[in-house]
């Protein structure tokens, strides 16, 4: 049987080391990160989680980048509600999701299944 909170962990850890190389070859992307906090707090869908987030992004880059790719029980938590969703293009994210489809190839039908749910039910979706 599949354990969907850690197949939703591992996608997290891999889409955020994507995230990692393109905040890593751009730091001004720090910035995007920051306005979607801003974004949210002024919608009023701010969480404590955001202001964590606050707190991370002002610490230097390459602790930044330690911290999002880390397997730690803290980052773990923070992935599910990071501010880099709008860091990707159309085009990255679909390469992300046709390259988490081949690695998870072993879940048969169920990552597609898992897939749609994640997208269902998450804050925001992959496809923005």
């Amino acid at each position: 049987m599949v354990n969907y909170h850690d197949v939703l962990d591992q996608r997290s850890l891999a889409l955020h080391k994507l995230y990692a190389q393109k905040i890593q070859t751009d730091p001004t992307l720090l910035v995007k990160a920051k306005a979607t906090l801003a974004r949210w707090q002024a919608q009023g869908s701010s969480s404590s989680a955001d202001a964590e987030w606050c707190d991370i992004l002002a610490w230097p880059l390459e602790e930044i980048l330690a911290f999002i790719t880390s397997d730690s029980e803290h980052a773990t938590r923070l992935r599910q509600s990071n501010p880099f969703p709008g860091l990707l293009s159309a085009g990255e994210r679909a390469a992300f999701r046709r390259y988490w489809r081949e690695q998870q190839a072993n879940y048969g039908g169920q990552i597609d299944t898992f897939d749609q749910q994640l997208t269902n039910h998450s804050r925001y979706s992959l496809d923005e």
